[in-house]
């Protein structure tokens, strides 16, 4: 009798085989060192930006974001100078996993970046980043988060929570890996399901502020070693896939692209302004003053929180009838545009221009101090993005010098707006950043080839899902069914359908989010450096 097969998915948040190969070659990992000899395995080209909130909608739609539309951590509030936090609900399209759901296949979903507010699936979803904490619902079915609790407590929902120190990142990482190990264990044996996929995030909150070292190595090992006691309890003839959404390097340098702007007369910040407080510090100023937390809870929306309060901060330091363009919270630069932005100074004859102007000068920019290029790269948006949000991302995307295996030469991109220079010799409190390329790993005895395989976005993930598990497509995935890693004879025959695109776009709610439940989620990400 032919039984169904199944499939487990398993995220290593931030891996890189740059990183894991040396480990591998080394006898360190013997767990992925089997699985690499034995299955299919190259290198995975993540988003443009590799930037977790983007690359994991990305893995779990099978698109590029402009048709999920999810472009960061933060959403761009169109006719405003505002922005607002993110999450699941901003994923426009439906999910690998809601797919398999209506073919009748049940899905588990542990500790999915961008999977809060959870939201209902064929199977059970336990939430993992951007979830505020165990007071709001984080599971469904909703009984679930009683079963949770009860076994384990306090609960954490992520790898990073605001640690600074190398010492408690550290801690934090081990023990929430453990939780997560736990878990996985407990829900592959007593729930139903035909796809499992568990993120662990651990990897890469530890490799931003402990990169390299003893420490690296060591939760390496403790990943091995939890890969091993998963696949122990796995039934016959599972599937494996092991990814990333991106890789990892070392950093030592920040690249002030506003503080840069401004130096090239593109960006003019306000003589002064009323708090005299900079705009980066603002937030934390007016959370010391309690008459003026009194009138932000009297006179601002109800919605608005850290997120919200930043970015009006940084829209009152800009002097906007002088500034033609800036770079925004959500990851890009976008240019002042009449008739778009209230304040917009750009005409549209000059829109084009413009933009051509800065990628001319960007692309050619070298840190002086160390006589070597900052930027790696300046894209239009029609250049990464189609689709109908396509209009949401920003009016370029620029991507700094990240892949290089030396870390002085790499450099994150910061929009802070009072830098002194637009170039600082150190990344502290980082010491490591996302890469472009992560890891795709394929493993199942008589069904996965064992070879190494070229040519793999993130997007094809999602595609390669279904099709591994006999499930038709949608055929506005952007990804293609990876064929290749299949022995000839087990090779699935993808099928497509016809989902009518705007049929499938989830309700785009900017009031989803509780002020109260959102500001401890954004105070998080702020402290990971994430919301900078």
């Amino acid at each position: 009798m032919m039984t169904n097969p199944k499939l487990l998915v398993i995220g290593l948040d931030g891996a890189d085989w740059r990183v894991l190969q040396p480990a591998i070659d080394a006898g360190h990992l013997p767990v992925l060192a089997q699985l690499q000899r034995e299955g299919s395995y190259g290198r995975l080209n993540s988003t443009i930006r590799p930037e977790s909130s983007v690359a994991w909608s990305t893995f779990a739609t099978g698109v590029n974001p402009g048709k999920h539309g999810v472009y960061g951590f933060v959403r761009h509030e169109p006719q405003s100078y505002n922005f607002s936090l993110a999450n699941s609900k901003h994923i426009a399209l439906k999910r690998f996993w809601d797919y398999l759901g209506e073919a009748g296949q049940k899905t588990g979903l542990l500790n999915i970046p961008f999977t809060y507010p959870p939201q209902k699936v064929n199977g059970f979803l336990i939430g993992g980043m951007l979830t505020p904490g165990a007071h709001v619902p984080f599971t469904f079915p909703s009984e679930l988060q009683e079963k949770v609790l009860g076994r384990i407590r306090p609960f954490m929902f992520d790898a990073g929570d605001g640690e600074q120190t190398r010492e408690a990142v550290v801690s934090r990482v081990f023990a929430y890996t453990k939780q997560q190990l736990e878990l996985a264990l407990w829900l592959l044996q007593e729930e139903a399901w035909d796809c499992f996929t568990v993120v662990f995030t651990g990897l890469d909150r530890l490799q931003h502020f402990a990169w390299g070292g003893e420490d690296h190595l060591a939760h390496l090992q403790q990943l091995d070693k939890a890969i091993e006691q998963i696949l122990a309890v796995l039934p016959a003839d599972t599937m494996l896939f092991i990814l990333s959404d991106h890789g990892f390097g070392g950093v030592a340098n920040r690249f002030y692209i506003n503080r840069w702007l401004q130096d090239e007369g593109y960006l003019t910040l306000r003589a002064s302004n009323p708090l005299q407080v900079s705009a980066g510090n603002w937030l934390s100023w007016l959370r010391r003053v309690p008459l003026l937390v009194n009138l932000k809870q009297r006179f601002l929306p109800a919605a608005w929180g850290p997120t919200q309060l930043k970015t009006a901060a940084f829209g009152q330091a800009i002097d906007w009838p002088q500034t033609k363009v800036y770079y925004a919270p959500d990851g890009g630069l976008r240019i002042n545009l009449r008739g778009r932005e209230p304040d917009g100074i750009v005409a549209q004859a000059e829109y084009d221009a413009l933009r051509a102007e800065l990628v001319n000068k960007l692309s050619q920019l070298r840190d002086s101090g160390l006589d070597q290029c900052s930027v790696a790269a300046v894209y239009l948006k029609e250049q990464l993005y189609n689709g109908p949000f396509a209009h949401l991302a920003p009016d370029l995307i620029v991507e700094p010098q990240r892949n290089n295996v030396a870390s002085e030469q790499n450099y994150i991109l910061d929009g802070k707006l009072d830098a002194e220079t637009a170039v600082s010799h150190t990344a502290h409190p980082y010491n490591g950043n996302h890469a472009s390329q992560g890891i795709f790993l394929a493993w199942a005895p008589e069904t996965i080839a064992p070879k190494r395989v070229a040519d793999i976005d993130l997007q094809d993930i999602a595609p390669t899902i279904l099709a591994a598990l006999h499930s038709p497509i949608p055929a506005h995935m952007d990804g293609r069914v990876l064929n290749e890693i299949f022995v000839s004879q087990k090779s699935p025959t993808p099928s497509y359908f016809d989902d009518s695109f705007y049929e499938t776009i989830a309700h785009m709610d900017a009031d989803a989010r509780a002020a109260d439940d959102m500001t401890k989620v954004e105070e998080r990400l702020r402290k990971l450096g994430y919301l900078d």
